[in-house]
């Protein structure tokens, strides 16, 4: 194909090296530490939470027998930023839901 050029509009983009170079996953050791402090994180606010009444909660003494709690979808809730009343509605002592899996 004599006479063809390629325009420099359609070439090839050059990547630079370091685009192409995988980057190195975290330090072993350092992920650990890491997670840890992640939970500690985690478990001071949902204790400071309970403390101060912003994340419903019955303790286990009165949740009756056969009944669910459905705490994971309160704490969610909690989590997004739901007040306690929305947290109430998906409580399963507050609002029993009528399910097989109670």
């Amino acid at each position: 194909m004599e006479g063809v050029t390629v325009s420099g509009e359609i070439a090839p983009a050059v990547a630079a090296l370091e685009d192409l170079t995988p980057r190195r996953a975290p330090d072993e050791a350092a992920r650990p530490a890491a997670l840890a402090a992640r939970v500690r994180e985690g478990v001071a606010r949902v204790s400071g939470a309970l403390a101060d009444g912003s994340l419903h909660h019955h303790p286990p003494r009165e949740i009756p027998a056969g009944c669910r709690s459905h705490a994971i979808d309160v704490v969610r809730a909690w989590a997004a930023g739901a007040g306690p009343g929305a947290q109430r509605r998906l409580c399963g002592v507050c609002s029993p839901r009528s399910s097989s899996l109670r």
